[in-house]
């Protein structure tokens, strides 16, 4: 079983209270790993890959400094010619070779941007001091735009299949998602980082309560389907997603 607490100050110590039915038994404590030595077990994970490697990051929430205890380690790492994806234990690796990161730059803004902004130097800082600051226009935010509308349409639709109950997680998770993304488009606009929390709380400032969020966390990490998200929270979605995209599309129809 595992355990996490809180550790308090007792006396000129400090302490962790765990259930009673633990007394007498012996408990080890194995703390966190600090943001070095995550680093350090990064690189030594590629080592067998370090002739082809141009830049190794840590992205998502590590590199946001707002890591839970459910939290992934993600990693960026930018080389010469390997596209791939490795999943070892915690730790999510995303090899893309430095020409794919270009076209993706120029083609598709999501994700490589926002990677590239919110990146937490592994090797070589340099590389990264590039292309951090690649701009936001009309064609690599475009995709963004068409399918966030196309999907739009269909959201419309599912919560016109609500009307004689809340709407599903499925829902909700598409209207989080599109949330997200939209919000962290807006965000590169205005040229600010972006944070789970304050997505969240603007999503729950939008719809009224977090369970567009929680329908979302429950289909993201493939836990029972809930049916909890009310059809008027739906629509001020909706509605906030559909004047938002439209604005995006207008600030980017400027840097055609």
């Amino acid at each position: 079983m595992k355990l996490i607490k809180q550790v308090v100050e007792l006396g000129n110590g400090a302490a962790v209270y765990i259930p009673k039915e633990y007394k007498g038994q012996e408990v080890v404590i194995i703390l966190p790993e600090g943001i070095e030595n995550i680093k350090k077990n990064v690189i030594n994970k590629l080592a067998e890959f370090m002739p082809k490697i141009v830049g190794i990051y840590l992205v998502g929430s590590y590199a946001r400094k707002e890591q839970t205890e459910k939290s992934d380690i993600d990693v960026l790492v930018i080389t010469e010619d390997i596209n791939k994806k490795i999943s070892e234990g915690e730790y999510e690796i995303m090899f893309v070779s430095r020409n794919a990161v270009e076209k993706q730059i120029e083609e598709n803004a999501l994700p490589i941007i926002p990677m590239l902004r919110e990146a937490e130097v592994v090797i070589n800082p340099m590389l990264i001091k590039e292309i951090r600051n690649s701009e936001l226009t009309y064609k690599n935010i475009g995709f963004h735009i068409n399918t966030t509308k196309s999907a739009l349409k269909t959201i419309k639709e599912a919560i016109g299949l609500c009307r004689q109950s809340n709407c599903s997680d499925a829902l909700a998770y598409s209207l989080a998602l599109r949330f997200r993304e939209a919000y962290i488009v807006e965000c590169l606009i205005k040229d600010k980082m972006w944070s789970n929390k304050e997505f969240i709380s603007l999503l729950k400032n939008i719809s009224g309560s977090p369970k567009a969020y929680y329908g979302y966390l429950r289909v993201k990490n493939k836990e029972k389907e809930l049916k909890e998200l009310k059809i008027e929270e739906a629509n001020k979605l909706y509605q906030y997603l559909e004047k938002k995209i439209k604005e995006q599309e207008k600030w980017a129809l400027k840097r055609k």
